[in-house]
This record gives C-alpha cells, sequence and structure tokens, in this order.
C-alpha cells in the first residue's frame, strides 16, 4: 500500500487477492503450498513495513509475526517448519539490529530502548514456536501410531473373515 499511495481500493484488492490465489492454491495443489504462499506473502509486506516505516515499533505487527510463527508450527511439515521459522527468526534479529544501531532510519525509534520492546517478542516467538512444534510432533507421532494400528486390526479383521468364510465352506460341504 505504500508503493500505491495508500489508497484503499487498491489494499483491499490486494489483501482479496493473496485470500483467492491461496484457496485455489489449497484446493487444486496442497495445504503446505497454499501455507508457505499465504505466510510468505504477509512476513514480506510487514518486513517491507517495518524497514520502511517504524520497525518493532508496533504491537499489531509484531502479533502478525507471532501468529505467523504459530501457523508455520501448526500447519508446515518438519522441514519447511524449520526454515521458515528460520527465515523469519533471522529478518527479525536483522530488524532488530538494524533497528538498535540506525534509529534514525526508523522515525528516531530504537537504540537501547529497543531492546526492551522488541525482546520480548522474540521471546514469545520462540516459545509459541516451539511449544506448537513439540506438541504437533506428538500429535503427529500418534496419529501414525494409531494408523499403523488401525492397519493391523484391518488385516487381522480381513484374515478373520477368510478364516471364518474357510470354515463355514468346510462345514456347508460337510
Amino acid at each position: 500500500s505504500d508503493i500505491l499511495n495508500d489508497a484503499l481500493n487498491l489494499i483491499n484488492v490486494g489483501i482479496t487477492s493473496v485470500f483467492i490465489i491461496s484457496y485455489l492454491i489449497l484446493r487444486y495443489g496442497s495445504l503446505k503450498v497454499a501455507v508457505l504462499f499465504f505466510t510468505s506473502t504477509i512476513a514480506l509486506v510487514m518486513l517491507y513495513r517495518c524497514f520502511t516505516l517504524d520497525g518493532f515499533y508496533s504491537g499489531t505487527r509484531m502479533i502478525l509475526f507471532l501468529t505467523l510463527g504459530f501457523i508455520y508450527s501448526l500447519l508446515l511439515e518438519s522441514p519447511w517448519r524449520w526454515i521458515m521459522h528460520a527465515i523469519t527468526l533471522t529478518s527479525l534479529f536483522v530488524l532488530f539490529t538494524l533497528q538498535l544501531l540506525y534509529p534514525e532510519n526508523f522515525l528516531g525509534k530504537g537504540g537501547p530502548e529497543i531492546i526492551s520492546e522488541g525482546l520480548p517478542y522474540f521471546v514469545i516467538y520462540i516459545s509459541i514456536g516451539l511449544s506448537t512444534m513439540i506438541l504437533k510432533d506428538k500429535y503427529d507421532a500418534q496419529r501414525e501410531e494409531l494408523l499403523l494400528r488401525q492397519n493391523e486390526l484391518n488385516a487381522i479383521n480381513d484374515n478373520l473373515e477368510a478364516l471364518v468364510n474357510e470354515r463355514s465352506q468346510k462345514i456347508i460341504i460337510k
């Protein structure tokens, strides 16, 4: 929106386009690609706004980054989950460092006070991301175990059904 002179109509078109494209990718592609497209688009826009406006000094902006971390942990599989967390945390660290060293580039907001502003968000991001990943990994492991057990039970049931049919045929013959 900064590039397009903050025209409200263009913002709405952009947001709607991201949702529609994400939906189409989900519908005709895969969840992973849809999540990567949607979250990457949001992360890039938020990072652009952080680098061109006031950096960390927006609680809403940082809450969006926290939400992205939660989405990564919940919806992505292992290698992509770690990759997206690494990209986001690296980007935020670079932004954090630049705002600490060059506050004049961020409307004069930054310097040493950025530590008290940004550090809690890093801690929250990491704790939400890690705890969600741990819970998701446990859930996935239990789900795999249940699917394995279900397949074993289906095989046993099929075998029992075959035995019953075989014995029924023997009884009919006798």
